[in-house]
């Protein structure tokens, strides 16, 4: 697992450059950095250039006042793919022919959100389908075989949209019982009766921060979320990834609010660092939650993703 960009708050708003490499089968493993990111945060990530993960978009700094219209390689400055327009505080999904689907952000000339999307790959990018209304600090997800749904997100973020890709449209989703932004999101496999789960975890809304999640039930044929009372901390603006074997979501890092004694949260302002990560997985659609033994640097916005066991070089 690759985490890379996003910033923290110490004294003032720090970015982490630093690509941090986790096996997630070994806790105790100590891997080697990859190159650091280019930029600071909000990017979208998933494309690979050879042995070399791409982030695409986000911004230069950390006042949300430079957005990127490029695809770059961790560690270089260089540009290796155009966009076709500025995109930050967006959300993208790889999708199984391999494209990158980089959907909505922000516009910080006019704070407007945007309604475009963009399909992404090494050859370049072209336009996708619109979205039915504009989003930033939204989730995507894959919703079935055939579908992706974006959740929540300024401004509205209790809908939910499903595009198929097979009929080429948008339908609503089910709604949020809460509605929430800058979410950690993935399908799950239940690992014992098999059904589509979705997971919808932590986020906020305003000045309202959450450390419960949402599940729904895809594969069913009416899913409607139920909210269940979680122990992770309150995260927003937190990396989340869907495991290989489809079971489990990893998250954490990000944005934690609501503790008095900050040491409780193993949060350190001196170093930005956070040591622990998350596992939602799901039983007979009963989903828990368990702390991860991996130490990771705190970082808010940034990017997670899989890599291959070749690209890792972990003792």
């Amino acid at each position: 697992m690759l985490l890379t960009s996003g910033h923290y708050l110490d004294t003032d708003y720090k970015g982490v450059l630093e690509s941090e490499v986790l096996d997630l089968e070994n806790p105790s493993a100590t891997c080697e950095s990859l190159a650091d990111s280019p930029f600071v945060t909000s990017a979208s990530g998933g494309l690979m250039n050879g042995n070399q993960p791409i982030i695409c978009g986000g911004r230069t700094d950390l006042l949300l006042t430079t957005e990127i219209d490029q695809c770059y390689s961790l560690g270089s400055p260089d540009p290796v793919i155009s966009l076709l327009e500025a995109r930050a505080l967006s959300a993208g999904i790889m999708l199984d022919n391999g494209a990158l689907w980089i959907t909505g952000g922000l516009d910080t000339g006019t704070g407007i959100s945007k309604t475009s999307t963009e399909f992404v790959t090494l050859s370049g990018s072209t336009a996708g389908p619109t979205l039915p209304e504009a989003k930033d600090r939204h989730c995507i997800s894959q919703y079935d075989a055939s579908s992706v749904i974006v959740i929540g997100g300024y401004p509205n973020d209790g809908s939910t949209f499903v595009y198929n890709f097979a009929t080429d449209s948008w339908t609503n989703g089910p709604s949020l019982r809460q509605g929430r932004h800058d979410a950690a999101c993935g399908l799950l496999t239940d690992t014992v009766d098999s059904s589509s789960i979705l997971a919808i975890a932590g986020g906020s809304k305003g000045d309202q921060y959450y450390e419960d999640t949402e599940f729904a039930v895809v594969s069913d044929p009416t899913p409607a979320f139920t909210t269940q009372s979680t122990s992770f901390y309150t995260l927003s603006r937190h990396l989340a990834v869907v495991a290989y074997d489809g079971a489990s979501l990893i998250f954490g890092s990000g944005a934690f609010y609501g503790y008095d004694d900050i040491a409780s949260a193993n949060l350190y302002p001196t170093t930005g660092a956070f040591l622990l990560l998350h596992k939602l997985s799901c039983a007979n659609r009963v989903c828990t939650i368990e702390e991860l033994g991996h130490t990771v640097k705190q970082r808010e916005e940034g990017i997670a993703m899989l890599i291959p066991d070749t690209m890792a070089n972990c003792v």
